[in-house]
């Protein structure tokens, strides 16, 4: 538990807390936390890090007794189970819980790490069953990445790429890191194996500066038709309300207009495609190159059009996983025309910039676009080049590259890769010279980052 993740603790948790003592025993310090039972507290021996006796400082001892307490106080805030004890065979399933739990607690990982770490272990805990934690072995690991390899990819025709594996892998090593140091098992099956897969090379696709104006122009065409398709959706409501459709004239009328805007609504009428957010989405990510998960956490209230920043910030929808990734960004002209006309469109005043919809019909975050990218590039047919948002940060990085600044002398100069590497989060222009500096050859310098130029439907 770091300090910036400290909890709160309710009254009733101190009651418990002030139920534990300290004591002395033939000059050892123990700890009594036996009300804190459900969550591991017992009589315990007060023994400093690196030694296996129970200190005889009392000063020591109050120091180890308060820390523990507070775990034990914050784990029982959080709802935390307990870990299994040491005399236990813990099995696959509820040590998934609880080492997520744990990860949560203690602070440091992104929601977007948790939760990929969930959705593999989950996958692993089919493939192996709820067996005990000694029971994996490395011939058992390589069986589940054989199987992995033979699974089919997210795109049609396609297998698993050796980077989801590796991924896997990283989160079931990681688990039994933990199981390790919990003395459940004498060391992590991961760890052991001879190889595996073999790391992807750095992502170096990116979009000239014409391909990222086309696929501006898809998004605005995809959200023309799913303004449509929300007009037919509009008329055929009014059409029901208005009672039986084959009595009202007035519904036969609203229902034949709705039958005649099909044809300008497209695939969206068809696959129900109802949010006109593609231009505004593709827009943030290629005039800011922020990371997938860091657009789609956006507040409208990160949105300064007074000063023309848009703010990189952590709120209640998700955190940052690094204190650099806190920055404010420039709000390029064209950016701010196509954010001014969404924002207008969709009457949004507070809350999540592009929210999703659970079930209840409740705001949530978004956790894809996979989809969205999806369509727009099979409209643009790019659709057989491996481009993911991503790729959009790429290609903000080269475009920015490729802007000038004015010197104090006035003269113009060449922008510096430390200045688009902390536009990136990076704290150092390392990465921005090895992966991400490409050399756009069919894009002109330009005086500000700029695609409308370039487009068949420019926002200014």
């Amino acid at each position: 538990m770091t300090p910036n993740s400290r909890v709160a603790i309710s009254r009733s948790i101190r009651k418990l807390g002030d139920r534990c003592r300290m004591y002395q025993k033939r000059d050892a310090y123990y700890g009594d936390f036996r009300p804190f039972a459900a969550w591991g507290g017992r009589q315990e021996a007060l023994v400093p890090a690196g030694q296996r006796q129970a200190t005889t400082s009392k000063g020591e001892a109050s120091l180890l007794y308060g820390e523990r307490l507070r775990d034990l106080m914050e784990s029982a805030e959080q709802g935390i189970k307990p870990a299994p004890a040491k005399s236990e065979k813990p099995r696959f399933g509820p040590y998934i819980a609880y080492h997520l739990q744990r990860k949560k607690a203690d602070g440091g990982h992104a929601d977007g790490t948790i939760r990929r770490d969930e959705e593999a272990l989950t996958h692993m805990l089919a493939f192996f069953g709820n067996i005990r934690l000694e029971e994996f072995a490395t011939l058992r690991v390589q069986d589940y990445i054989d199987a992995r390899r033979k699974a089919p990819g997210i795109r049609a025709g396609t297998t698993l790429s050796n980077a989801t594996i590796r991924n896997e892998l990283h989160s079931l090593s990681n688990l039994l890191s933990r199981a390790v140091a919990d003395e459940h098992i004498a060391s992590n099956a991961v760890r052991r194996l001879h190889s595996r897969p073999a790391a992807p090379p750095p992502r170096g696709e990116f979009l000239e500066r014409d391909e990222a104006a086309r696929l501006l122009d898809c998004a605005h065409e995809l959200d023309q038709e799913a303004r449509v398709a929300c007009e037919i959706v509009a008329l055929q409501s009014r059409a029901d309300a208005l009672g039986d459709a084959r009595k009202s004239p007035e519904a036969r009328a609203l229902n034949a207009s709705a039958r005649d805007l099909y044809l300008r609504a497209g695939l969206a009428a068809i696959h129900h495609t109802y949010e006109p957010i593609l231009e505004a989405l593709l827009a943030v990510f290629l005039y800011t190159g922020m990371r997938h998960e860091e657009v789609l956490g956006l507040l409208v209230e990160d949105v300064d059009f007074t000063n023309n920043w848009i703010h990189v910030r952590p709120n209640s929808y998700r955190g940052l996983k690094r204190t650099w990734h806190i920055r404010r960004l420039t709000m390029w002209p064209g950016l701010r025309a196509i954010l001014l006309r969404y924002l207008e469109e969709s009457d949004r005043t507070t809350g999540l910039l592009f929210p999703g919809k659970n079930r209840a019909g409740e705001e949530i975050i978004r956790y894809s676009i996979a989809k969205q990218v999806n369509r727009l590039l099979v409209r643009a047919r790019m659709d057989d080049r491996n481009i993911s948002p991503h790729t959009f940060r790429h290609t903000f990085t080269a475009m920015l590259l490729l802007t000038v600044v004015v010197t104090d002398g006035g003269t113009k100069a060449i922008r510096n890769t430390f200045e688009v590497a902390q536009a990136l989060g990076h704290t150092s222009d390392a990465l921005v010279r090895k992966i991400y500096g490409h050399v756009a050859s069919r894009s002109a310098r330009m005086d500000s980052l700029d695609y409308e130029a370039v487009r068949l439907y420019p926002s200014i």
